[in-house]
């Protein structure tokens, strides 16, 4: 990859960019993976991406993984590779064992980027969300996102999910229950 390419994308935004390294190193967060060399990493989600000849489907937005080769000058170049489950084993299973980590570690990992790979970016609300529902732990520093503001968040999306929802219904918002929209709403 050309390097105005690469600073490019590693300036991209956190919508599109979570810099591992950077939230662990930088401000002191616990590492966000079990697996040490990986809290070096920089996710980068990124479309429109082909997958190798006989390779496994890429989603139509995907996560390159991209390991500097100097965690403090990540524009100097690294290695990277396209996210899928099987990438992720051949991969990173060599490495991990050289740094200490285990085959449980391993999977922990891959079940968390497996989650982040669903989202179509790395939006704190979708992340935080899709990881609670999970029961995947997230040290504090990740994906943080104010109360306030995550009531803001769901409050928008459940009153434009709310018609949706009496018009499933069939009915009007008077002669249907108002607890059971609620309920249902805040389901969705």
């Amino acid at each position: 990859m050309q390097r105005t390419h690469l600073k490019y994308l590693l300036r991209s935004g956190s919508s599109r960019i979570l810099d591992v390294r950077k939230q662990h190193h930088e401000t002191g967060s616990e590492p966000l993976f079990r697996t040490g060399f990986l809290n070096n990493a920089i996710l980068i989600k990124q479309s429109g991406v082909a997958g190798a000849a006989g390779s496994e489907p890429l989603p139509p937005i995907s996560i390159k993984v991209f390991m500097p080769y100097d965690r403090t000058r990540p524009d100097d170049g690294g290695k990277s590779f396209m996210f899928t489950p099987n990438n992720f084993r051949k991969i990173l299973a060599g490495k991990a064992v050289k740094d200490g980590g285990t085959a449980d570690n391993l999977e922990a990992d891959l079940e968390l980027f497996s989650r982040l790979n669903e989202l179509p970016t790395f939006s704190s609300y979708l992340a935080k969300d899709i990881l609670d529902r999970a029961n995947l732990p997230v040290p504090d520093g990740y994906f943080n996102l104010p109360d306030d503001e995550a009531a803001a968040i769901r409050g928008r999306a459940q009153s434009r999910l709310r018609s949706l929802v009496v018009a499933a219904l069939g009915g009007s918002a008077n002669a249907l229950n108002e607890e059971r929209i609620n309920e249902l709403t805040q389901k969705l």
